[in-house]
């Protein structure tokens, strides 16, 4: 991908929150760097203001210094740019999905009809179509999560953001998820940035993985994921995979 467009650049970025009178320094002089249709993760110890970047990334927060270019414009502190999946679905309860996946785009102004129609093609493509009129308490935790990122996609934002999107799903679920966003991304080539606690996820999704240091937060190391795609849960169990995984293990003990 050396030939590919830097989509994403994020340039010293640095947050500190006050809370009683005690400031608190959770990121210090980030630097990442996303080309197009890049599958990026990053990984680091809880609580190391990984989720802070990501709402600075999307443009909820706003950083205390440093700069977010997102295709070689500034959008610091703007949401456009962006798609944040959060770690939990987020599906009104009271809503139908059709109308959970339309409300970003509702929130952007679009009509209700025109949101539905514009929506109404993905769901056979997420491998959900028939829960349009159901409700989120009628779906599994794995049908609510293509539903969640669907609601994502749909806002078509030059990069997604997804927070630990599979993290509370059970291991079966997990990795049947991570075959079908890997199938998915294949075809459809977005920008994507995961945060995951999971070593194994991060290697066998990803082209780069960042490992971030304990608060207040730095890259720490930066490793290229050189393995074949598409790929398959049997790539797990050659020896590339494991070296990866056993490199990022050694690197996250550093923290």
């Amino acid at each position: 991908m050396t030939d590919t467009k830097v989509m994403l650049r994020v340039k010293d970025i640095t947050k500190t929150f006050v809370k009683n009178g005690v400031a608190f320094e959770a990121l210090r002089d980030v630097n990442l760097t996303v080309k197009e249709s890049e599958f990026v993760s990053i990984i680091g110890p809880s609580g190391c203001g990984k989720s802070t970047l990501f709402n600075i990334v999307a443009g909820i927060l706003e950083p205390d210094a440093g700069i977010v270019f997102v295709d070689d414009k500034d959008m610091t502190g703007k949401t456009e740019a962006c798609a944040l999946m959060p770690q939990k679905d987020l599906l009104f309860p009271w809503r139908k999905i059709a109308d959970n996946t339309i409300l970003g785009l509702q929130i952007a102004g679009m009509k209700k009809k025109e949101a539905r129609i514009k929506v109404d093609p993905y769901f056979s493509v997420f491998g959900i179509d028939g829960t349009q009129q159901l409700y989120p308490s009628q779906l599994s935790g794995g049908m609510r999560q293509r539903a969640s990122l669907l609601r994502t996609v749909v806002q078509e934002r030059p990069v997604m953001l997804l927070d630990e999107p599979f993290g509370a799903l059970d291991s079966m679920t997990r990795s049947d998820l991570q075959d079908w966003l890997l199938d998915i991304w294949q075809k459809q080539k977005w920008t994507v940035i995961l945060v995951t606690h999971d070593i194994k996820e991060a290697v066998y999704l990803s082209d780069k993985v960042y490992v971030m240091t304990p608060s207040p937060s730095r890259v720490q190391e930066v490793i290229e994921i050189d393995l074949p795609r598409p790929r398959t849960p049997e790539i797990t169990m050659t020896p590339e995979f494991l070296k990866y995984e056993a490199q990022l293990k050694h690197a996250f003990g550093k923290n």
